[in-house]
């Protein structure tokens, strides 16, 4: 029974870890992390803003993605803490910690491509 269990869990999380890498897959762009820091200190144009925009959109999806994926995961060891051994930090507080550190990256990048977004807006408004 317990195995059985266990083995359902593994299938469910690896299912929707496929499914979330192949949705992100499709709509990624071709902007590199190290391409968008040099167009960070270089950018002027309102094409420079919408990439960064883009960017920092997909960065935001990505990271949120992640998040779920590690909430399930808090939610699961969080349902029975029993089975794990006690020290610290506990597989139920790493969990949570990773969920935390996904959705703080997700909300600075869309806080970002908001930005990049408002400065696209300005430089178009200024040619």
């Amino acid at each position: 029974m317990r195995v059985t269990l266990f083995t359902a869990a593994f299938l469910t999380i690896l299912s929707t870890a496929s499914l979330a890498q192949n949705a992100v897959s499709i709509e990624s762009n071709n902007v590199t992390s190290s391409q968008a820091k040099s167009l960070v200190r270089s950018a002027k144009t309102a094409a420079d803003y919408l990439t960064l925009r883009d960017y920092y959109a997909h960065l935001a999806r990505v990271e949120g993605l992640k998040a779920a994926e590690e909430k399930q995961e808090w939610d699961r060891r969080a349902a029975n803490p029993a089975v794990y051994a006690r020290k610290y930090p506990s597989p139920v507080d790493s969990a949570h910690y990773l969920y935390d550190a996904h959705l703080q990256s997700a909300k600075a990048a869309a806080a970002a491509a908001e930005r990049y977004e408002k400065l696209a807006a300005a430089a178009k408004g200024n040619s």
